[in-house]
């Protein structure tokens, strides 16, 4: 793969060292926020960064020794984000539980 083409990411979540990540005033508002125990929602459309954010979130509070947890919420369409975690969390099988 040349430089160039390894500078793009075209589709999926950019890595946490890529020199094409360009950072936001979400990036640090993320972390100072989460730092100071504040819970926190990272929300947007498709394709807007979200993921990149959150891995590169989830690296830096690691290197301050923080215990961090991803949850991947997607596959559970449109349920309330708080019954989704609650229910998707007591699974036994750690899957979205299905509507009904």
């Amino acid at each position: 793969m040349s430089a160039e083409s390894s500078f793009y990411v075209t589709d999926g979540t950019v890595p946490r060292d890529a020199a094409s990540y360009v950072a936001r005033n979400a990036d640090t508002e993320l972390l100072q926020s989460l730092l100071a125990g504040e819970f926190c929602y990272v929300l947007n459309t498709r394709q807007m960064g979200k993921s990149s954010l959150s891995v590169r979130t989830i690296a830096a509070l690691q290197e301050k020794g923080v215990k961090t947890a991803f949850l991947d919420l997607t596959r559970c369409g449109g349920q309330n984000v708080a019954t989704a975690v609650v229910l998707g969390l007591g699974g036994r099988d750690g899957q979205c539980p299905q509507s009904t």
